[in-house]
């Protein structure tokens, strides 16, 4: 599992429900993570306008998928198993590990442009997957809000792949 959303829960799941619930807590959690970490690195990303036009627009997407799984989640009747977060120090550290030190500012936004990719594919994929274990227990309204998360983050991490071709590579 990735260091991303790395959630504990007390038992391993038991069937497909029990584990489409873990997975739509995780991605729950990961949004939270995402808003708390991008609104605290805001402030160092102000020298780029595209990069925090970027983070910005990342902010309202994790908002919008956090509150369409909510929905879901509460017309289904389903109730979120409780989710030991163990990843806060893990994920600005993962956002951080590849960032070259005392370079020019375009260096390292360029970094963190690819980072902030890596970070929207891996919540693409995990929609995605959580998508098709709702198609697979039949909860057809959630598996739709799920495969729209994840279509949301796919075509942010495009952007994002065009933010960083864009960005002064020194």
């Amino acid at each position: 599992m990735s260091y991303l959303s790395r959630c504990t829960f007390p038992t391993p799941p038991r069937n497909l429900c029990d584990l489409l619930l873990r997975d739509v807590a995780s991605l729950i959690v990961t949004s939270r993570l995402v808003t708390r970490t991008l609104r605290a690195l805001r402030p160092e990303c102000l020298f780029s306008r595209e990069l925090t036009a970027m983070l910005d627009s990342i902010l309202t997407l994790s908002a919008l998928g956090e509150s369409r799984l909510h929905e879901s989640v509460v017309e289904t009747g389903a109730i979120l198993p409780p989710a030991a977060d163990a990843s806060a120090g893990n994920l600005i550290t993962g956002l951080f590990a590849r960032l070259p030190t005392a370079v020019a500012p375009g260096v390292p936004a360029s970094e963190f442009a690819v980072n902030l990719r890596l970070l929207a594919q891996h919540i693409e994929l995990k929609a995605r997957l959580a998508s098709e274990e709702a198609m697979l227990v039949g909860q057809v309204r959630l598996g739709h809000a799920l495969r729209d998360c994840s279509a949301d983050w796919r075509a942010c991490s495009q952007s994002l792949r065009a933010v960083a071709t864009r960005l002064p590579a020194a």
